[in-house]
C-alpha cells in the first residue's frame, strides 16, 4: 500500500528524503514550467547532507556561492538548499505535530520559505563561513537560525513556481479532480486551500 502525504508517521521524526520520488517529479515539473531557473550546485566543492536538493535559484547565486567557497578554500557542508513545496510542508508538519517539534527551531509555512525561493542555504559551521559568504551577497540570518544564509544579490525567487509545479503535476495525474494552477495558497486559511488538500492525498513516492 502506498503512503500518502497525510499518513506520514511523524512519531519518529522522519527525514524529508522519504519524499524523493515526489520531489524528483516536482523538480522535473518546475524545470518544464521555468527552464533554467533552478541551477545545480552539486559540481561545486560541497558536501551534501541526506535529502538535500542541490539547486539554487539562478546562475548568479551559484557563481557567488562558488566564489565564496573558493575564497575560503575548504568544502562547504550543506544541510538544506532548495526545497520543494512538498518538502517545506513536511517540515512544517513535523514542527507542528511531531514529538517536541522534531527539534525544529524555526520553519516557515509552505509557500513562504526562502528555501523554496532557491535563495537560501543551511550550512555547517555557519559562523566560520560568514565573512566569505557575506562578501558574495549571502546574508547570515542571525542567532534565531544560525545555519541559515539568504542570497540577496540577485537570483530567481521560485516560491510561487514551486507551488505551480505541484498544482500542474496533480492535474496531469488527476484529470477528473483539477485544481487552479496559479502558484497561490488561499489566505488567511491557507491550510484549507484546495492545493494543500491535494498535497495531503499525494503519494510520497510520486504519482
Amino acid at each position: 500500500m502506498r503512503t500518502l502525504f497525510k499518513d506520514i508517521n511523524l512519531s519518529s521524526c522522519p527525514g524529508t528524503d522519504i519524499l524523493k520520488g515526489l520531489n524528483d517529479q516536482l523538480l522535473a515539473e518546475l524545470q518544464t514550467i521555468a527552464p533554467g531557473k533552478l541551477v545545480d550546485i552539486s559540481n561545486l566543492n560541497v558536501s551534501l547532507g541526506k535529502g538535500v536538493i542541490p539547486f539554487v535559484g539562478g546562475s548568479t547565486a551559484k557563481a557567488k556561492l562558488d566564489a565564496a567557497i573558493a575564497a575560503h578554500g575548504v568544502t562547504l557542508s550543506i544541510n538544506s538548499a532548495y526545497r520543494t513545496f512538498a518538502q517545506q510542508y513536511m517540515l512544517f508538519r513535523k514542527k507542528s505535530f511531531g514529538p517536541a517539534g522534531c527539534g525544529i527551531a524555526l520553519v516557515a509555512r509552505p509557500g513562504a520559505s526562502n528555501h523554496e525561493s532557491g535563495l537560501a542555504l543551511d550550512i555547517k559551521k555557519p559562523l566560520t563561513w560568514k565573512p566569505f559568504l557575506q562578501a558574495q551577497g549571502w546574508r547570515h540570518f542571525g542567532s534565531r537560525d544560525l545555519p541559515h544564509y539568504d542570497f540577496i544579490a540577485g537570483g530567481a525567487d521560485l516560491r510561487s513556481l514551486g507551488i505551480k509545479a505541484f498544482q500542474s503535476l496533480w492535474n496531469k495525474h488527476n484529470p477528473f479532480d483539477q485544481i487552479t494552477v496559479d502558484g497561490k495558497l488561499v489566505r488567511p486559511n491557507w491550510q484549507d486551500s484546495e492545493t494543500i488538500k491535494r498535497l495531503l492525498k499525494t503519494p510520497i513516492d510520486g504519482f
